[in-house]
């Protein structure tokens, strides 16, 4: 009998490593991007977008809601990324949340499917319903189901960048409004009934502006009205007896939010005019209890890396 192999938990963590579907680079793939999915610009059929920042380039910039986020929150890093291809190490997968924000669209698709108001809205007095436009396709490149990155597109002229952003769905009232809807999931304690329940209400807040004006810019009559559905998980026991299931109960919530769109062509402004600069924006930096503190943790975790070497 062959004796088994050895057991080393170092060569098994990299060969998990190794076997990675995504690998971060400190690199970007290029400075163009072939993309998987056709989008007329001025009756042209582009192919790929540029993933890197220079001026006059006939070839669009891909600028998506979280390179904005980015810039709001740091313009170092945006200056870094955008201009030199720096990438941010990917936060860890959410499968279990992304679960349940597929289960909501396919929630949506049924009420589509059947003209009819999704409770959450029902029971908020709400007679509000999925859009369902003609070509259904639509609402699949905005929610991205094709897995593309993308989602919905708005050519900004004046730059020569493509807006995106990916949209987890989208309502219509009786004249024709639109109205953004985003599906969140989380376990908490206490209900989630007001935008002051809601954790990361800023992030999240920015995210419906940007949605709701990107799709306004698009030609579409968009309400400022945006929603959030909550399902918020229960933190009690879900080994029902006599089942061989584990079931996760959730608290489903509606929160009203109303977005300021004044900010958005100011920002995109601000944003060329970083990427114009001969060289990188100085890091920020707060104070907190007397003591000077790094207000980008990127930032702070290269500082501390050049401080060691």
């Amino acid at each position: 009998m062959m004796p088994d192999k050895t057991y080393h938990p170092r060569e098994v963590l990299r060969n998990q490593e190794k076997n990675r579907k995504q690998k971060y680079s400190a690199q970007t793939t290029g400075k163009n991007w072939k993309i998987n999915r056709k989008i007329s610009i001025n009756d042209n059929i582009i192919s790929e977008l540029r993933t890197r920042f220079k001026e006059n380039h006939s070839t669009p910039l891909f600028i998506s809601r979280g390179k904005v986020d980015l810039f709001l929150k740091c313009k170092r890093c945006f200056y870094f990324a955008m201009n030199l291809g720096f990438r941010r190490l990917k936060p860890l997968p959410l499968p279990l949340n992304n679960l349940v924000d597929a289960c909501f669209k396919n929630d949506m698709d049924y009420c589509r499917t059947h003209d009819i108001v999704h409770p959450v809205f029902s029971e908020n007095n709400l007679t509000l319903k999925p859009f369902n436009p003609e070509d259904f396709k639509l609402i699949q490149e905005w929610r991205d189901d094709m897995k593309s990155f993308i989602g919905a597109t708005y050519h900004y002229e004046k730059f020569n960048w493509l807006l995106c952003g990916i949209i987890d769905d989208v309502l219509v009232d009786d004249n024709g409004m639109l109205y953004i809807v985003d599906c969140k999931s989380t376990s908490k304690i206490s209900n989630i009934h007001t935008f002051d329940d809601v954790s990361f209400g800023a992030s999240l807040k920015i995210q419906l502006e940007w949605y709701s004006w990107l799709l306004n810019k698009m030609g579409y009559e968009v309400s400022k009205t945006a929603y959030l559905v909550y399902y918020n998980a229960i933190q009690d026991k879900h080994l029902e007896p006599n089942e061989e299931l584990s079931l996760m109960r959730f608290r489903r919530s509606l929160v009203s939010v109303e977005c300021n769109w004044d900010w958005i062509e100011a920002t995109l402004d601000e944003m060329k005019e970083c990427l114009l600069q001969d060289s990188a924006p100085e890091q920020e930096f707060y104070n907190h209890k007397g003591k000077e503190i790094n207000a980008c943790d990127d930032c702070s975790y290269l500082n501390t890396y050049q401080k060691l070497q």
